[in-house]
């Protein structure tokens, strides 16, 4: 979501649609998210060196961050005890809990999970509608970083619409065995740590056309 790069398209890669990756849209509303949490979560700053002796909303806020940034589904289910609160929470129980500190809190991260589903479950005939009306749940939130995000949806909206479109997975993996993916800057993101990771793994390369096979050796599936 930068200009430039979309002027660079446009003059250089005139045939080309331009998409942008679903993973930077979710960081743009995560950070919104988190935004929210740090400013609750400072409310009960008490200034404490160690965050076990802060407040217990700060403690809480603080510890377990990832609930308001990470796919609920991927936190870990079962029943655990916090020594700081001496309760047992399980994860449901414990989310509900930091979400009834605060009522802004509470909408940011309804707001956040819309997105998160939005993202998930959205394909290419549906997404604008849902997508229009998850930016007026934004602008209808009186949350300044969320209208924020809205503005910015807004903007780049036919770019990131334009993520939905379902394209050849060359990339099949065990985890992903469809033949179609979303357009994403993933795989070659993906690519590009493996050369990353070569160049340091044989501490730099004098020869350009030396590393250049290596790396076509070790990314080439079919050897």
């Amino acid at each position: 979501m930068w200009e430039t790069y979309l002027d660079i398209s446009k003059r250089y890669f005139k045939n080309a649609l331009v998409a942008i990756d679903s993973f930077h849209v979710m960081k743009l509303v995560n950070n919104a998210m988190d935004t929210i949490r740090k400013i609750v979560m400072q409310k009960y700053n008490n200034k404490a060196e160690d965050i076990f002796y802060n407040d217990p909303y700060y403690y809480l806020l603080k510890k377990y961050r990832h609930y308001f940034l990470k796919e609920f589904d991927d936190i870990t289910e079962g029943r655990f005890y916090n020594p700081k609160m001496k309760m047992y929470f399980t994860k449901h129980s414990l989310l509900q809990y930091m979400l009834d500190i605060d009522d802004t809190l509470k909408k940011a991260y309804y707001l956040t999970s819309k997105y998160r589903e939005f993202n998930k479950t959205a394909n290419i005939s549906n997404c604008k509608e849902e997508f229009e009306a998850i930016i007026d749940l934004f602008y209808d939130s009186n949350i300044k970083q969320f209208i924020d995000v809205a503005i910015t949806l807004e903007n780049w909206k036919e770019y990131i619409l334009n993520s939905f479109i379902l394209v050849e997975n060359t990339l099949v993996t065990s985890k992903n065995k469809s033949n179609k993916r979303r357009l994403s800057n993933g795989p070659i993101e993906g690519i590009n740590s493996i050369i990353e990771k070569i160049n340091l793994n044989g501490n730099g390369y004098t020869n350009f056309y030396r590393f250049r096979n290596r790396c076509i050796y070790v990314i080439n599936s079919d050897k």
